[in-house]
């Protein structure tokens, strides 16, 4: 067996302690932002299908970039917390967590930035040469899609 080329966009130094500060409050605005297989795989955890998911879970988001519109799946629990987070502050869906939540403090788009008001994240420091060049387009484009026709069409497959 080969091993895979590591992932260029891996946070460096970081393990989940599941405190759970990350999955309360999570304040105004989009909460975690979910990859299409994020979706996928949490669904199919659930036992839901994929629009099932999103119905009881998620929100579609229009962003734009320039003159570029693209949509996305995200998370904003009315609630403020996330629904998957248990008493105990536990994840409970922590072994097929959303990319974002795997990422930690250093978030999906643009991983540079650590958030320094968790305690998981204050001794962490990013190192030179952790690849995150914005020019790696093809993990960022996992994340949206360039119609909301395409992303209705993604949940119903």
């Amino acid at each position: 067996m080969s091993a895979s080329a590591p992932d260029p966009w891996a946070p460096p130094g970081f393990d989940c302690n599941q405190c759970g500060k990350c999955c309360r409050n999570f304040g105004p605005g989009v909460g975690v932002r979910f990859l299409p297989t994020d979706v996928e795989r949490i669904a199919g955890h659930l036992s839901l299908s994929k629009r099932e998911f999103f119905t009881k879970y998620l929100t579609l988001h229009q962003d734009k970039i320039d003159d570029h519109v693209f949509f996305y799946f995200a998370m904003e629990p009315k609630t403020k917390d996330c629904p998957f987070v248990q008493a105990d502050e536990s994840c409970g869906i922590h072994e097929v967590k959303p990319e974002q939540c795997v990422r930690g403090p250093y978030g999906i788009l643009y991983p540079k930035a650590v958030a320094a008001d968790y305690d998981c994240a204050k001794d962490l420091v990013v190192p030179n040469n952790w690849n995150t060049s914005r020019t790696d387009t093809s993990y960022v484009c996992e994340l949206i899609f360039a119609s909301e026709d395409a992303a209705w069409g993604f949940l119903d497959t």
